[in-house]
């Protein structure tokens, strides 16, 4: 049975709080889950991605972290490395994947550019594509990088999109991969997506 541990960091006299979602067996895998302003760990996307991680051998942890208003990119940055160093100090791990959600890609490049995790694998729910940031980020890391958006999300970007043909686009699909007009066509597309994710953490597996 997988074991929970909630915790968190303190910085500039803030804290971010944090899970770390352990599995009965010790693994040097850890899946970090990175959410959106609005989209929590618990939205369906992360809650399902947390269980195909685990299913697949992983650790997965849960930076929790929340704004008033936008933070700025240095604390961003800063604060999910912190709350990543409190759980590297007490566990080892070498293989690593980071799944985020929207507002949370904006710090995927960091990690890309960044010898630290040099080998990391990366999924990108809903990437803000028209941030030149995370546009550059998601270039340099095609090679160990999945992309699933919708093309009726506010920012998909048709032409930049086209540099990356193995995307997962979901025709119709809004910022949440879903739409306000069908809960059924939801689900149907919430069950592509974790199709798409498992497939593709067992391909690289190979």
């Amino acid at each position: 049975m997988r074991s929970m541990k909630k915790g968190h960091v303190h910085r500039n006299n803030r804290e971010i709080p944090y899970t770390l979602i352990r599995r009965p067996a010790e693994t040097n895998r850890l899946a970090v889950m990175l959410p959106g302003a609005g989209y929590t760990t618990q939205g369906p996307l992360l809650y399902y991605a947390t269980g195909i991680m685990v299913q697949n051998g992983y650790d997965v942890l849960h930076v929790n972290y929340s704004y008033e208003k936008s933070p700025n990119l240095e604390e961003f940055q800063q604060d999910v490395l912190a709350v990543i160093d409190e759980v590297l100090h007490e566990h080892t791990y070498e293989q690593f994947y980071f799944i985020a959600k929207s507002m949370g890609t904006v710090v995927l490049p960091m990690f890309v550019n960044g010898e630290r995790f040099a080998n990391a694998s990366f999924i990108w729910l809903t990437p803000l594509v028209t941030n030149d940031l995370v546009y550059d980020g998601m270039l340099k890391g095609i090679h160990q990088s999945l992309y699933i958006i919708g093309d009726n999300d506010p920012y998909f970007h048709a032409e930049r999109m086209e540099q990356f043909p193995e995307a997962v686009i979901m025709k119709g699909a809004d910022h949440s991969l879903g739409t306000d007009t069908s809960v059924l066509q939801s689900i149907d597309w919430l069950k592509e997506v974790m199709v798409a994710i498992e497939k593709w953490v067992k391909e690289r597996e190979e």
